[in-house]
């Protein structure tokens, strides 16, 4: 019996290395770590892009803001007190009719999408009412071919981010 335990003794000190089992045990380790970073990175470097298209927005927002607020537009009216952006005299506006009209936004590359509402208004014929609670609502008047802009979404490079009109 003590040759038997002699032979294996020796027979371990001649082995060197790792076996079979000990490396999946390894290599499985491995793959689920990776798999963990790659799915964090993923989420990542989606929040970076749509940051970046957040901050090409607020640029966008500036540009037609600050071009409106002089009133002389013929075709869009922003309307700084309540934060409301009107297409004046227009059935329907694409990104490529929105980038034309504002020149300055052609250094932006991504897509606009404008969604309007679905019913025309008299962008002139607003009134205002106040409810009991002191908060005030405008009301379109008689519907023509203006429209109110609900919302502006904004496409970059995987990224999106969206200006919002909604009352």
């Amino acid at each position: 019996m003590k040759n038997l335990l002699i032979k294996l003794q020796n027979k371990r000190k001649e082995e060197k290395g790792f076996t079979l089992v000990e490396l999946l045990v390894v290599i499985a380790i491995l793959a689920i770590l990776a798999s963990v970073s790659v799915v964090g990175y993923m989420g990542f470097t989606q929040k970076a892009k749509d940051s970046n298209a957040a901050t090409e927005l607020a640029q966008a927002k500036t540009l037609i803001t600050t071009s409106l607020l002089d009133g002389k537009d013929t075709d869009y009216e922003y309307d700084a007190t309540n934060g409301k952006l009107y297409v004046l005299n227009a059935n329907a506006v694409s990104s490529d009719e929105l980038k034309a009209h504002f020149t300055d936004l052609d250094a932006l590359k991504g897509e606009f999408t404008v969604k309007l509402s679905t019913t025309a208004i008299n962008k002139d014929n607003l009134s205002k009412t106040t409810d009991g609670s002191g908060n005030t609502k405008l009301t379109a008047g008689t519907a023509t071919d203006d429209y109110k802009v609900e919302l502006i979404t904004y496409t970059v490079n995987g990224g999106t981010a969206t200006w919002n009109f909604a009352e």
